[in-house]
């Protein structure tokens, strides 16, 4: 067939037409959902430009009253007539759409993504230069590899499009104005209700931002645009050339443009070969064959292939699984197929007698065997294993996929744990901001719900009652466990063996430190992590992260390791929870979108002091007589374990850290004392500083001033001794916060 006409039909299915001889083609409940990244869209645009084949299609078919999707969309399975549906190439057919028509932007649909064409770039990999943008990465993404740009890149793109004093403003119901976030310029723009403030020649209004890496072109258009161009086949050359160039660009540019008509002669006359799975096929040999076919193009997980057959077996889930993933209160805390996974492996927990015994997900096979429809009430496995019943039983329980689709037991678990352990305003509460809810792992997040469900048969009031020792949890969990899957199993265990009564979350906690494999290392009180990572007697050099790791006490050596490191940098976001929640209230990062937060992790000390040029460092410690060659050679390795450090790290507006620039600390404060008051004084943690966890008190601000320079490349001895020092101290600050904040010395015996 050809590849534009069944592209077509696609789209009619899309907006409910029926065509008249094929019905409506529709994706089948047991498909995945889109899993295909920036590059695979672009190399497969690129094939088609081309005239590469792209492989066949698999379709079989659907009678009347059988459930199905729409291709394109993430709306509900739903029974559809007569028609075709789409055993293989979804990730195909939606990258292939997604040229055809503007980005649409209503909830749901999966293609707020634009693609676009660099007329005045030639590319090294591709026969055209193509980029892809979309809502939550509005500047593209690195078109040779498909990976997101830097912040820094992102940072320099919006700079493009609005000044430093003429910022992009969204007006807010008070009517006060904010600096809009980079994902609503997408469909700000495209909607017309936001304007770059310095628009660059090629765009157009009612377009998305351009790709960053066409931002400077004189010739970039999205790629529907040309598609709509090469539709007018009335165009004469030099008509066709006019409307991609203007008279100075023509000459210029002509190549590229012919070399864009070859190329879409090769699109229209390309064929897609369509295969059809024979009628009759059962049920059991379709999942071994969308298995099958799964594993040879982008393989599937074994999440997605527990969930495909649980869509298979029982369509109308998909729809119960979107609702938890949609919920306002739930706010996409974990993918649908990770929800899934979740009922999956509660249900077969719940399904064995022994509390010991299927605390882990069902291997695939055995779970679609269980699946199957029959009238059983007990299964039996084997002589040792003793089951209540089989998992679909269970799961009919824990979601319901008819009435009220968020009253069953396991959405009602999601709605009850998040709201409690979600920051609630006040400033020193000392619940997680939403920032970090979408970070919570599947392992952590499940422990949570089955704790919740099995509590709440027991005691109404219990994870109310209970919220200090979840956030508490949460956080040690995700500094101190070790083995993720191991801990899991254990607070199953530990969970279900316990009857009558909820089991304490304390003592999930002392399990995990108490078990003989160590698969989570205790915490220590901060007078101990304090002597641990400031010694009172240190060298004139810069340590290694070997020497200050190193001692006797492993697990403290650990523990301090890790809070230096990434996971102690990931309590940021709760040790500035405050300052989240007062300067990005309305910023919700559970909402789908991808790794688009309004501020940097920055460094206080700024890399470029110690961490990017080595040269002029050099050449000013060399002034310092106390140093010889081999100190210089042993700070130069060990500069970016200490700059890199939590004590150097905090979060930042990023529109405030881009006009800081390489502004040394010691200026940084005075700016933020100088130009933020705080805005209820009376609030001991409503500080410009304290809300983002520095310690005010003099001797700290004293070391900050020394450590920070008078110049970023000025490296006198007195700075050298106090840089290492006020990073160690900051460190040690910090991790009393968290633990005095949480009040974790109740945990200790």
């Amino acid at each position: 067939m050809c590849l534009l006409n069944f592209l077509a039909w696609a789209e009619q299915s899309d907006d409910g037409l029926v065509h008249p001889e094929w019905g409506v083609l529709a994706l089948p409940p047991v498909q995945r959902s889109p899993v295909w990244g920036p590059r695979q869209i672009v190399d497969l645009w690129d094939s088609a430009l081309r005239g590469l084949p792209l492989g066949s299609l698999m379709l079989v078919s659907r009678g009347e009253g059988q459930w199905g999707k729409s291709n394109t969309t993430n709306g509900p399975i739903e029974t559809l007539g007569p028609g075709w549906d789409l055993l293989d190439g979804q990730q195909r057919i939606r990258a292939l759409v997604l040229g055809l028509r503007p980005p649409v932007l209503e909830e749901g649909r999966q293609d707020k993504r634009c693609l676009w064409i660099d007329l005045s770039k030639r590319s090294e990999t591709h026969c055209l230069s193509i980029h892809l943008t979309s809502e939550s990465q509005p500047f593209g993404y690195r078109p040779e590899d498909g990976i997101k740009l830097s912040v820094e890149e992102r940072h320099n793109a919006r700079r493009k499009i609005e000044p430093d004093n003429d910022r992009i403003k969204v007006k807010e119901g008070d009517g006060q104005d904010r600096d809009a976030y980079d994902h609503e310029l997408f469909s700000g723009f495209i909607t017309q209700n936001l304007q770059p403030t310095l628009p660059s020649k090629a765009w157009r209004p009612g377009w998305p931002p351009l790709p960053a890496r066409a931002a400077d072109s004189p010739a970039v258009f999205p790629l529907y645009v040309i598609l709509k161009a090469w539709q007018d086949r009335h165009l004469s050359p030099g008509d066709w050339l006019a409307r991609f160039a203007d008279k100075e660009q023509q000459g210029v540019l002509k190549e590229s443009v012919e070399s864009l008509r070859s190329a879409l002669e090769h699109l229209e006359t390309l064929e897609i070969a369509l295969v059809k799975v024979k009628a009759d096929v059962s049920d059991d040999e379709l999942l071994s064959l969308f298995d099958r076919i799964g594993r040879g193009g982008s393989p599937l997980t074994d999440d997605e292939r527990l969930y495909s057959i649980y869509k298979h077996r029982e369509p109308r889930v998909h729809n119960t699984v979107n609702a938890i993933f949609q919920d306002q209160h739930v706010g996409r805390v974990l993918p649908p197929t990770k929800i899934a996974a979740s009922a999956i492996r509660i249900a077969f927990a719940s399904s064995h007698t022994e509390p010991h015994e299927g605390n882990y997900l069902p291997d695939v096979r055995s779970f679609a065997r269980e699946m199957a429809p029959a009238d059983e009430t007990t299964v039996k496995v084997s002589a040792r294993v003793k089951r209540k019943c089989t998992i679909r039983k269970e799961l009919e329980k824990l979601l319901p996929t008819q009435g009220d689709l968020m009253g069953g037991a396991l959405p009602s678990a999601f709605r009850a744990i998040f709201s409690v352990i979600s920051h609630r305003g006040p400033y020193d509460d000392i619940g997680l901001p939403r920032i970090m809810l979408s970070t919570l792992s599947a392992n952590l997040v499940q422990v949570l719900l089955l704790w919740a469900i099995l509590a709440r048969e027991i005691d109404t009031n219990a994870i109310t009652n209970s919220r200090t020792d979840l956030i508490r949890f949460v956080l040690f969990w995700r500094l101190c466990v070790s083995n993720e899957d191991k801990a899991s199993v254990r607070c199953f265990h530990a969970i279900r063996k316990s009857t009558g009564h909820v089991v304490p979350i304390k003592v999930l906690h002392d399990m995990l430190v108490g078990d003989p494999e160590e698969i989570a290392i205790p915490l220590v009180q901060p007078a101990t992590m304090e002597s641990f990572l400031v010694p009172i007697e240190r060298p004139i050099v810069w340590r290694t992260a070997q020497d200050r790791f190193a001692g006797p006490d492993r697990k403290l050596a650990d523990l301090a390791k890790r809070w230096w490191e990434a996971r102690g940098q990931n309590m940021l976001p709760w040790l500035q929870r405050a300052y989240l929640q007062q300067v990005f209230a309305d910023f919700d990062p559970t909402s789908g979108r991808d790794d688009d937060t309004p501020y940097d992790i920055d460094h206080m000390v700024p890399h470029s002091d110690w961490g990017i040029y080595w040269t002029p460092v050099y050449a000013a410690l060399r002034l310092n007589e106390e140093l010889d060659e081999k100190d210089l050679l042993r700070m130069w390795r060990t500069r970016s374990d200490i700059g890199n450090g939590i004590g150097n790290k905090w979060l930042v507006d990023f529109s405030l850290n881009r006009g800081w620039g390489n502004r040394a600390f010691a200026s940084k404060l005075e700016l933020l004392e100088a130009n933020e008051p705080p805005k209820k004084p009376s609030d001991k943690c409503a500080a410009a500083l304290l809300l983002r966890a520095f310690d005010t008190r003099d001797d700290a601000r004293q070391d900050w001033s020394v450590a920070s320079g008078i110049a970023n490349l000025n490296w006198p001895m007195a700075r050298v001794k106090t840089f290492e020092m006020a990073i160690e101290r900051r460190a040690a600050w910090l991790y009393k916060m968290f633990y005095d904040g949480l009040e974790f010395s109740e945990w200790k015996d």
